[in-house]
């Protein structure tokens, strides 16, 4: 597909995915990713993956605004229903803003949200963002979250010693899903925006490109896990720079056990395991109402990049 050029008013209509679009929604990713480099790129592979992920159905839930020959921006619905939300993620391609793709859009998500049974929709958008966070506002979403993006440059950083807490740190093994996923559901239950997760679903992300069993640290005491650091690494070629990049993806402690530093050593875990890979820069995502959270980050060393809004409406 060639590059796109400006156009208004063309004739364009908003519908559900199909398998036949694939090739089409692939580059529409691929060109939107050069025109507004966000640093992911997404392959065939991990796109296939996408839409293969455990309780979605791109037929349902992917809305794309197709011209004639191309695709020109989509919607993407994950829905959370236990915690009675739908996740809303899209993107218009800039040379088509402004011309009311993104109202249709979000209001097909929404009224599909509606069928699903959802009471509200959340979406995220950096905090720099504003023309996104001014559409947000014109359709009714109003701001309820912030999270700060920190960034730990680990080939420069001297890592503290890990202090004895009486706790076995080893990696996560297969057929211990069930086991990471009790200990993440217990360490985030009532967290904002936490959506407890399955095995299934625990499985699926596990099998991802970014991450494997040798990359979740877990902390034992006796025959239970009471902590665990699950870090990913940045696929080379994913990364628009040459630097290697890994992810502190989740982080959490049975909440029994949170007065004994274990948050701590988890981390520092998570942190040397990903140095023994050669990653250079290390990044996370943190509520900024998690105050241990962010002051335990900063002990070691990291330091704000960005922050990200999360916007919520009610659905029907």
């Amino acid at each position: 597909m060639p590059p796109c050029e400006k156009k208004t008013d063309v004739c364009r209509t908003v519908m559900n995915y199909g398998t036949e679009d694939f090739d089409l929604y692939l580059l529409f990713q691929e060109e939107a990713e050069r025109l507004e480099p966000s640093g992911r790129l997404l392959s065939r592979e991990a796109l296939t993956r996408s839409l293969a992920r455990p309780g979605y159905d791109p037929h349902k839930d992917l809305f794309l605004a197709r011209t004639p020959d191309r695709i020109v921006g989509y919607l993407d619905i994950t829905a959370e229903l236990e915690i009675g939300r739908v996740l809303l993620e899209g993107l218009v391609h800039p040379y088509y803003r402004r011309q009311g793709i993104a109202t249709e859009l979000c209001a097909k998500a929404l009224r599909r949200a509606g069928e699903l049974g959802a009471r509200r929709g959340h979406v995220s958008v950096p905090d720099a963002n504003l023309p996104a966070r001014r559409f947000l506002s014109s359709r009714g979403f109003q701001w309820v979250r912030r999270f700060l993006e920190l960034r730990l440059v680990l080939y420069h950083s001297r890592l503290p010693s890990v202090e004895d807490r009486g706790v076995t740190i080893r990696k996560l093994r297969a057929g211990e899903e069930g086991r990471l996923a009790g200990i993440q559901n217990r360490a985030f239950e009532g967290s904002w925006g936490y959506h407890p997760n399955t095995v299934e679903e625990i499985v699926y992300r596990l099998g991802l490109n970014d991450c494997r069993h040798e990359d979740v640290m877990l902390g034992w005491e006796a025959d239970a896990p009471l902590g665990y650091c699950w870090t990913t690494v940045t696929p080379v070629g994913h990364n628009a720079t040459q630097t290697r990049t890994g992810r502190i993806h989740m982080m959490g402690v049975d909440p029994s056990c949170r007065s004994r530093g274990l948050g701590r050593t988890m981390l520092l875990a998570g942190l040397r395991h990903l140095r023994d890979k050669g990653i250079q820069v290390v990044d996370l995502t943190v509520d900024a109402e998690n105050t241990s959270a962010c002051i335990l980050y900063a002990s070691v060393g990291f330091k704000k990049r960005s922050a990200t809004l999360w916007y919520e409406k009610a659905v029907g």
